[in-house]
């Protein structure tokens, strides 16, 4: 075959591109690198090419040239320097019609599209018409070693091993998709992943599915025992996938139906870690950082888990049922039970992310009767909140929701938490709890040190680093105490208390308590002003984020 170029292109100017153009092509690619160098890549085959269009472009308008064109490609190669092996055997037959210019009047005919690699044949054949409202009929059949022909084309920060293999048949339109017109759809087959490993420098560890297998009905993709790995974490996923064809032509989320089954969740894993890639992305990022949990966009997926073992962020809880919802980059938690520290717990949340080292979360956590110093000891994040338990013996109950934002450890932001509960004292006793010690060395009240609270409710609400607790009443060994203030997260206090006397409590004494709840200062007959300085939260967390604005994302 001759290398030839026949006809002309015209093109008016680039406000509304009025092209032009009848063309004629007949190419030898083993003859570009006569004129161009091709280090890496050595390509052959024969390719011919038929154009004629007319028209204006403006896709934005959704006008088209009227066109008709044929591309064809007969003893196809490819081959990288990446890799020893050539794909080979290619082999293109495609047409493209636009009679009217119009996105209604497109057809895309493939027949088809076939190669050979290492010996393993692989064909995908499609017709397309009226892009408006897609009329799709695809077959595809053969197998693919991801993992060699990834090599092939070695793209920076992602690799991939395991094998694909396709036996399926699509036919149909989107708008039955749309609609629920299943039965106008005749999508069946099946899709099957041999042990595929995929690596990203998004997350530090490759993610392996040891085998599944996709299975079309209809709108419907569906999976059974999907088995997958990401370090320490394994999941068995069950469920089906659907507005597929929205998704592809980019006009809708991906939306599934999945119940999700583990033994043991790490988190931790999931930490987005790597430096230079999130500085292509945030300039907020620091060297060294290790990024919050990435949830993906474009997906409408919910969840039903069962998982006995979660560890995050030295967190562990057991036994998680319940409800998740996956959509625009959030995960939202539905009434999900679990224990945590030996202690029944139900839980509403929000997780959002804001960029690769900021997320901000929300949740409303009851845990009716608990073990006080048992939680403690247990849970970082309750030593933080409630330092006073460190030596506390009873069982309490919890009622609060909190919301704020994640660093790139995954661990809160102080100063961004914001919310309120109740902390409801059940029985316990206050051994060596020092502020209650001061308060009894400074009035001379030794009944008031270590004392046993019965059925008290502490209420308390966060901002700006420092939690408030309401004017509060307790009865301690027939005194009447009342206290109201401030302590800050980092453990700095501003109380104001009276300490009523017996036996009714009519006469009493004011009381202030400032300091550290480790070093309390008690000043009698003395109160001071509320509240605390708070604290801002950190300045150079306001932008860099998905969607424009930090704080609570909208509902949507």
């Amino acid at each position: 075959m001759d290398n030839s170029i026949k006809g002309f292109v015209r093109l008016a100017n680039t406000k509304d591109f009025p092209i032009d153009a009848d063309l004629d092509v007949a190419f030898r690619l083993s003859d570009i690198k006569k004129f161009y160098p091709l280090d890496s890549l050595d390509v052959n085959g024969d390719v011919l090419m038929n154009i004629r269009s007319t028209g204006n472009y403006q896709p934005a308008k959704k006008m088209f040239p009227k066109t008709e064109a044929t591309v064809k490609m007969e003893n196809g190669s490819l081959r990288t320097k990446y890799y020893p092996a050539p794909i080979e055997k290619i082999a293109i037959n495609a047409t493209v019609k636009n009679k009217e210019g119009t996105l209604s009047d497109l057809e895309v005919a493939i027949q088809p599209v076939s190669f050979e690699f290492e010996g393993k044949p692989f064909m995908i054949k499609a017709d397309l018409e009226n892009f408006n409202n897609v009329r799709y009929h695809i077959v595809s059949r053969g197998e693919i070693d991801l993992g060699k022909i990834y090599k092939v084309f070695s793209q920076k920060g992602w690799d991939v091993k395991g094998t694909v293999q396709t036996d399926f048949a699509l036919e149909g339109n989107q708008a039955d998709a749309v609609t629920g017109s299943y039965s106008k759809l005749h999508n069946k087959g099946t899709v099957k992943l041999n042990s595929l490993l995929v690596y990203s420098d998004l997350y530090p560890l490759p993610f392996l599915i040891d085998n599944g297998l996709f299975r079309f009905n209809q709108d419907e993709l569906l999976f059974e025992n999907f088995r997958t790995r990401y370090g320490k974490s394994v999941v068995v996923l069950n469920g089906s996938f659907s507005n597929l064809f929205n998704y592809i032509a980019r006009n809708g989320p991906l939306k599934g139906d999945i119940q999700l089954q583990s033994h043991y969740l790490l988190l931790d894993e999931l930490m987005n870690y790597n430096p230079d890639n999130i500085s292509e992305t945030d300039s907020s990022s620091k060297a060294g950082d290790s990024g919050v949990i990435m949830v993906p966009a474009d997906l409408d997926i919910k969840f039903t888990t069962d998982v006995n073992a979660v560890d995050y962020n030295k967190l562990h809880i057991t036994s998680v049922k319940g409800n998740m919802m996956l959509r625009d980059t959030q995960l939202r938690i539905n009434n999900t039970g679990f224990e945590m520290a030996g202690a029944k717990t139900t839980m509403d949340g929000s997780y959002k992310t804001l960029s690769a080292n900021r997320a901000w979360f929300s949740y409303h956590i009851k845990i009716d009767e608990f073990d006080v110093s048992k939680m403690y000891n247990e849970v970082e994040l309750f030593r933080q909140l409630v330092p006073a338990a460190a030596s506390a013996r009873g069982i309490i109950s919890l009622n609060y929701a909190l919301e704020g934002k994640l660093g790139s450890d995954m661990y809160p932001i102080l100063p961004s938490l914001k919310g309120g509960g109740v902390l409801a004292v059940k029985d316990v006793k206050m051994k060596g709890f020092k502020f209650f010690s001061a308060m009894s060395k400074e009035t001379g009240k030794s009944e008031i040190n270590d004392p046993d609270l019965k059925k008290i409710d502490f209420k308390t609400s966060i901002k700006n680093n420092v939690v408030t607790l309401e004017k509060t009443k307790i009865k301690v060994a027939g005194f009447r105490i009342r206290v109201q203030g401030q302590t800050s997260l980092d453990g700095q206090i501003k109380f104001n208390c009276r300490l009523g006397l017996p036996p009714f409590g009519i006469i009493g004494i004011p009381i202030k308590a400032t300091g550290t709840g480790e070093n309390p200062k008690i000043t009698v007959g003395k109160t001071d002003k509320l509240p605390l300085k708070e604290q801002e939260e950190e300045k150079e967390d306001v932008d860099s984020v998905h969607n424009g604005s930090v704080g609570p994302p909208s509902n949507r």
